[in-house]
């Protein structure tokens, strides 16, 4: 099984058998864009196991810094609606919790 561009965390969630479960109050929403292999950018970059890609590096050169943007982009592209989906639960979410405040 291949990494994901975009995991949400949080919210309204599913469990393995598709049936929905409760969102635990106050339970932050968390979204997670790993860079991830994506062989349709660049099929040389792997930044999991790229030494120079790894998260302890903070200097890249330029090239390099350039195809680690590429791939983040990519990934956010890729993710746009999941992105949108889960801004407009957490919005939903504190809408609903401020009418329960106000009650």
């Amino acid at each position: 099984m291949g990494a994901r561009p975009c995991t949400v965390f949080g919210g309204e969630e599913s469990d393995e058998g598709g049936r929905k479960r409760a969102r635990r109050k106050h339970a932050p929403m968390v979204v997670y864009l790993p860079l991830v292999k994506n062989e349709a950018v660049d099929p040389l970059l792997d930044p999991v196991n790229d030494d120079w890609a790894s998260f302890y590096e903070f200097q890249y050169e330029p090239k390099n810094f350039k195809r680690l943007l590429r791939l983040a982009r990519e990934n956010v592209l890729t993710s746009k609606q999941l992105l949108l989906d889960a801004i407009r639960r957490a919005v939903q979410i504190k809408r609903e919790e401020t009418v329960k405040a106000a009650a």
